[in-house]
């Protein structure tokens, strides 16, 4: 719960982690299973499992991104599909997830066209943005039932649910 704090040496040798994995990334390289007289997971960046390299270049990444400031996401209300999206960003993946291999049936059976990959690009994203607008209306729905069971103490006027803002 507390927040990253920003320390430029911190800042610079995590963006020369994420700088060495885009190297090795674009120059394909990857070190060979027992080159090391120590546990492979310690060196390799394989897929398949979560070795250190990998999670290491992942915090990096993390942290070099949340200190960057982008003045346009100070200003994103409640209300910005970007927001929402982020508010359910466990159910938007979830569902993304599903969408994904929805998308690998509809690339192999319409032949790679890129013209159905984007259209259902489109619709994916646009049933990402229903789903977390639908998650929020019943969040605000389960919130009022919840506002009109909880009982006044003795002494309190009550108030016309139609007054409660």
């Amino acid at each position: 719960g507390l927040p990253l704090v920003y320390h430029p040496a911190l800042f610079w040798a995590a963006l020369g982690v994420v700088g060495l994995g885009a190297v090795a990334a674009l120059t394909g390289y990857a070190p060979s299973p027992g080159l090391l007289p120590v546990p492979d997971f310690l060196y390799l960046f394989h897929k398949q499992v979560l070795s250190l390299p990998r999670l290491v270049h992942a915090l990096a990444l993390f942290y070099v991104v949340a200190m960057i400031r982008i003045p346009a996401l100070d200003r994103l209300t409640e209300a910005n599909p970007l927001a929402r999206l982020g508010r359910h960003s466990l159910a938007v993946f979830g569902f993304g997830s599903v969408l994904a291999i929805m998308g690998q049936v509809v690339m192999r059976e319409t032949d790679g066209s890129p013209a159905a990959g984007g259209l259902f690009i489109l619709a994916g994203l646009g049933a990402q943005l229903a789903l977390a607008r639908l998650l929020d209306f019943t969040l605000a729905a389960r919130s009022r039932r919840q506002a009109r069971r909880e009982p006044t103490p003795a002494g309190t006027p009550r108030v016309s649910p139609s007054l409660r803002s």
